[in-house]
């Protein structure tokens, strides 16, 4: 698998980037005390550890040459019993045992120094560690406590900020929604009446022609049935002035004469409904004006 090195430099930033901000958040927090007493508590510990090694080592030599020197001793002592019989060998060997014994008992003082020394190093370093340990919990604890206490005023804030966003919604942004609600609906409906209106004018337009051309051809025909009336006027007093001369017969008198009954009532039926109609009309126009 090929990685590209763009790749493993953007990895390399990220985690930089990551890293101080984990810093900066422990900084702000307070929490980097806390790790330096750590990091404290875990030296002085390590420290603790390597002094208490080091104490047993020198105790253990200690005891060696506690041990070697007793058994000097006691051979002097055993040697110092039978002094009356001593030869020249017993006294190379009291020689010996006393340079032995000398430089044992250096050695002891010396190693009891040491352990002395070890002893007050172990139990600086024991004083250290707890005094580390003590330290870093009281930081923890006051870091515990501070970490609480924003944790409880960032909730009272967040309580606080949704209650003044709710209360604002409800003063404010409601108010001006139903508002700009109503003057939309309003608006819309006063589009829709001014287009029905419109609609409707053009509508009652088209029909009030259709009207004025219905009532122009029905008075149209009233006046050519007046024409024809007259001309029948005409002809009926042509007939009666040359009744001498020509004959009607009774049955075509009276047929005529239907005929001009139901003339005269079509003619009164069509002024009837050409007032009806331009009454109509002139109501309707001053209505939609």
């Amino acid at each position: 698998m090929v990685v590209n090195k763009s790749t493993i430099v953007r990895w390399r930033e990220l985690k930089s980037v990551t890293r101080e901000l984990n810093q900066w958040l422990n900084e702000l927090s307070g929490f980097s005390k806390c790790l330096e007493l750590r990091d404290k508590v875990v030296n002085t510990s390590q420290r603790f550890l390597e002094t208490r090694l080091q104490y047993k080592t020198l105790k253990q030599i200690h005891s060696r040459n506690v041990i070697q020197r007793t058994s000097i001793q006691s051979q002097l002592s055993t040697l110092l019993q039978r002094k009356t019989s001593w030869n020249s060998d017993d006294m190379n060997t009291f020689t010996e045992l006393c340079r032995k014994e000398h430089e044992f008992g250096s050695i002891e003082a010396q190693s009891e120094r040491d352990l002395q020394r070890i002893e007050q190093e172990l139990d600086h370093s024991m004083d250290l560690a707890l005094a580390a340990m003590r330290e870093r919990y009281q930081e923890e604890q006051n870091w515990s406590q501070h970490v609480s206490m924003l944790s409880a005023y960032t909730s009272i804030g967040l309580l606080s900020l949704n209650v003044i966003l709710f209360s604002v919604s409800v003063g404010i942004i409601e108010p001006r929604k139903r508002k700009l609600l109503h003057q939309q609906i309003t608006n819309s409906f006063d589009n829709k009446i001014e287009d029905s209106h419109t609609i409707i004018n053009e509508k009652m337009k088209q029909e009030s022609h259709q009207i004025i051309k219905h009532v122009e051809e029905l008075l149209r025909k009233e006046r050519e049935f007046q024409l024809k009336m007259n001309n029948q006027n005409q002809i009926r007093e042509i007939s009666d002035s040359t009744a001498s001369v020509l004959v009607i017969d009774d049955q075509k008198k009276s047929k005529l004469d239907s005929e001009l009954k139901e003339n005269v009532k079509l003619i009164s039926i069509a002024t009837s409904v050409g007032a009806f109609l331009g009454i109509s009309l002139y109501y309707v126009i001053n209505r939609s004006i």
